[in-house]
């Protein structure tokens, strides 16, 4: 697969990825892990790909995503713009995606409300778990 190149608004050369990010805004990207770790290509390869060497790219990049702290609200992004058909948003492929929009158009507006304050939920959740080990870790390294 061939690498994209994508230019944001100050001339600055990076990945379709990083474009995307870009663009949608919020200061919540910053805490995207995708941002500073792995290979930001990673999450666009090939999805017909049988090169093992990719596979594994891909693995890494799902990897990542799935300890991202923003990773509902990415997948929230991948689900919600029409521009975005490919690559990896929320730890998810396009055609899981595509499953998923299916299954929230068929909710309805409430439905999908719903389906967004769960995911905020977990956010929340998935925080309070996070910040509980690191003030365990502190509490064990005062002792």
């Amino acid at each position: 697969m061939t690498k994209d190149i994508a230019r944001l608004s100050n001339g600055e050369e990076v990945s379709p990825l990083l474009y995307q990010l870009d663009k949608h805004g919020g200061s919540f990207w910053e805490d995207a892990a995708c941002r500073t770790v792995g290979d930001p290509d990673a999450w666009f390869i090939d999805y017909w790909t049988a090169d093992p060497d990719e596979l594994w790219r891909m693995k890494l990049a799902m990897d990542v995503c799935n300890k991202c702290p923003i990773k509902a609200k990415c997948l929230e992004v991948g689900l919600t713009d029409p521009e975005i058909k490919w690559g990896i948003w929320g730890g998810l492929l396009p055609g899981e995606r595509m499953l998923m929009k299916t299954a929230l158009n068929r909710l309805g507006p409430f439905g999908r409300q719903a389906v967004k304050n769960a995911m905020s939920m977990r956010d929340k959740l998935q925080k309070l778990q996070d910040d509980t080990e690191k003030d365990r870790k502190k509490n064990d390294q005062k002792d």
